[in-house]
């Protein structure tokens, strides 16, 4: 029988080390990864590791939105990123720094590939525009004065 999310070692670091990027406080983000795997173990069906993402950061909400809210006043790619709106900004941290899958991905948002692509592609260009606007290129992308 396949080992449900929340007991493997590998998921609860990966788990841990999204929250700390998240809320820049370890030892908080080790809090809620634990209590999410409590919840994921309580299920009585396999949880994805999306949803057990989901269901960690809606405590760690407030947190997120005082840090980034902080690194959106600085004018760098931490700061291009902070300041898009929120889906954006978590839809490009959960691809490219935590390395979710288009599948992880769409189960964490709770909508389909499809769609999960298509707020990826928004979430870029609107980083790419306002990349361009502080003399930044993002990696990809495309010249629109071309």
């Amino acid at each position: 029988m396949p080992s449900q999310t929340g007991d493997s070692p590998a998921d609860f670091h990966r788990l841990s080390l999204f929250l700390a990027r998240r809320t820049g406080d370890a030892d908080y983000s080790q809090v809620l990864a634990m209590d999410a795997f409590r919840w994921a173990q309580s299920q009585t069906q396999d949880v994805p590791f999306g949803a057990l993402l989901a269901a960690s950061a809606r405590p760690a909400a407030a947190a997120i939105r005082e840090r980034d809210n902080e690194v959106a006043q600085q004018a760098s790619i931490a700061g291009i990123i902070a300041s898009l709106r929120p889906m954006e900004r978590e839809v490009l941290r959960l691809v490219y720094w935590d390395h979710l899958s288009m599948g992880e991905l769409a189960d964490y948002l709770g909508c389909s590939m499809t769609r999960a692509g298509a707020l990826l592609e928004k979430a870029y260009r609107h980083a790419d525009r306002r990349a361009r606007r502080l003399g930044y290129a993002l990696a990809g992308s495309t010249d629109e004065t071309a």
